[in-house]
């Protein structure tokens, strides 16, 4: 399986930023601070045009790191009031090895957790959200009313993916 970020990158004119909401927001520059960039920079975005200037992709083996190398490159780009990026993680695999795409929002919030936190390794949390995930879609194989049917097993099956994939990192859904 791989991981590919897709990366658009977009200019606007110079305009001096005088809003302090903008001002304030323009000056989040730590990937710690990826919560509050990703719900303040699509507003400072919206009152500007942009234009596509160029677009770029990276390989990685690992959605962990398409979803850091994203917020890093967020993170490093948001003090520039005149540049701004779209970016999605495709996922290429065979045996249906990549994720659902609600399993893939969850990994996404789950290292940017890791990543607010200062966790560099973020794989137990990780798996952690995967087997939360694989225990709901148990559950809602199970009948609704009347009795469990015995034996139950509480064995998550393994989440149903596909050969492609793909999710939008920013700006967010």
């Amino acid at each position: 399986m791989k991981w590919i970020l897709y990366v658009m990158l977009f200019s606007t004119p110079a305009a001096t930023v005088t809003n302090n909401a903008e001002k304030s927001c323009l000056k989040h520059q730590d990937v710690k601070e990826i919560e509050q960039i990703l719900v303040c920079r699509p507003k400072f975005e919206a009152k500007r045009i942009w234009s596509l200037q160029a677009t770029s992709q990276f390989e990685y083996k690992e959605f962990e790191s398409c979803v850091r190398t994203q917020d890093q490159l967020m993170a490093d780009t948001n003090v520039a009031s005149t540049m701004t990026m779209r970016t999605w993680c495709f996922c290429e695999a065979a045996n249906q090895d990549c994720p659902p795409d609600d399993l893939a929002y969850r990994l996404a919030n789950t290292y940017r957790d890791c990543e607010r936190k200062g966790i560099l390794d973020c794989r137990a949390n990780a798996t952690a959200a995967t087997t939360k995930y694989n225990e709901e879609q148990a559950k809602k194989g199970r009948p609704q009313g009347g009795p469990t049917p015995a034996p139950f097993d509480p064995t998550p099956p393994p989440p149903l993916g596909r050969n492609s994939s793909s999710i939008r990192l920013y700006p967010p859904p």
